[in-house]
């Protein structure tokens, strides 16, 4: 995968998290939830899919 990728959803990911766990706000954190769960998904989504790329890359 992509390191550019991969650091930008670690930071989505993290700053999501610091936002649901400073908020006053049910909505504002259950929206940071989300995109933490977004975050996670999507960097799970794309080490499926590169997968195969870098194992053909190894052979």
């Amino acid at each position: 995968m992509n390191p550019d990728v991969t650091v930008a959803l670690a930071n989505a990911e993290v700053l999501a998290s610091d936002v649901a766990a400073k908020s006053d706000d049910p909505d504002t954190r259950q929206l940071a939830d989300a995109v933490v769960e977004l975050a996670q998904a999507t960097e799970g989504l794309a080490r499926e899919v590169s997968a195969p790329d870098e194992a053909a890359q190894r052979a």
